[in-house]
């Protein structure tokens, strides 16, 4: 689905980013924040903020089905406020289509992507793979299965590639930017209410 699609050429609206755990998302997220001017709020901090409790807690006492669906739900309420600012989605919220649902009311869907060892190493360093039932072969199938989904609900893909966050923020002003570009030559073209071919010749 098109930029164009979603809101009208008013610059008002969200961006969320989407992404597997450990790509980097809010860090991206903040610093783009930042260039752009706008609020920024973590999944992290939806879930704080309503229940009190971290995800970690919420999957403990209450199980990851309910989980998931509290991180839909909230990432739904948060994209209905008006105005504009950065959010980033929970890596899971693409598996049900509740959530995908939610994401199509976004003004731009950035898909933060990188390779998979990279997403791993990052993963390993920060002590995830010490829960139980977590591993690089269950990440793995985690990408396997999502890869798909955030590519049928980004806007825009932007690539890691080795490079550092604030270069991966840089790049992703630039990707928004021609998106936006690319929208309002779509909406110049073919302007609404205009008529179409006639096809009468």
């Amino acid at each position: 689905m098109s930029t164009s699609d979603r809101a009208d050429g008013d610059g008002q609206g969200h961006i969320v980013f989407v992404g597997l755990m450990g790509v980097g998302k809010s860090t991206v997220g903040r610093l783009l924040a930042d260039r752009l001017g706008l609020r920024f709020t973590d999944n992290d901090d939806l879930l704080a903020r309503h229940s009190g409790r971290t995800a970690e807690q919420i999957a403990t006492e209450s199980g990851l089905d309910e989980l998931h669906r509290l991180e839909a739900d909230l990432l739904a309420d948060a994209l209905e406020e008006p105005g504009s600012s950065v959010l980033t989605a929970a890596a899971s919220v693409v598996s049900g289509e509740a959530g995908r649902d939610a994401l199509r009311k976004a003004r731009h869907v950035v898909w933060l992507r990188d390779d998979l060892p990279a997403v791993t190493a990052r993963v390993a360093r920060s002590g995830q793979f010490h829960r139980p039932g977590f591993s690089p072969d269950v990440l793995r199938e985690i990408d396997e299965r999502r890869t798909p989904l955030f590519a049928s609900v980004a806007t825009t893909t932007v690539d890691i590639a080795g490079d550092d966050p604030e270069t991966v923020a840089d790049r992703t002003v630039a990707a928004l930017l021609e998106a936006q570009n690319a929208a309002g030559r779509r909406h110049t073209a073919h302007p609404r209410g205009a008529p179409g071919p006639s096809g009468n010749g």
